[in-house]
């Protein structure tokens, strides 16, 4: 079975709705900082944050690959 974070399973396990974060207050209570640190690491694209209008967008799967990269880099 397919466990990528893109895969979609007619149940909503693993759908892409349970992967993405919208907006900097989302991403911020799943990384454990504040939002002005979210619009920061966006900003600098130091981690993999993007923009859909106003709104910020994450994937959580992206957020753990790029902290893992960093903390064992």
């Amino acid at each position: 079975m397919d466990t990528s974070p893109l895969a979609l399973d007619v149940d909503g396990q693993n759908s892409l709705a349970d992967d993405r974060l919208r907006g900097a207050k989302a991403i911020a209570n799943f990384m454990g900082v504040d939002e002005r640190r979210v619009y920061r690491l966006a900003e600098c694209r130091i981690y993999p944050i993007g923009k859909e209008g106003a709104w910020l967008l994450a994937s959580k799967a992206a957020l753990r690959a790029r902290h893992r990269q960093l903390t064992q880099g």
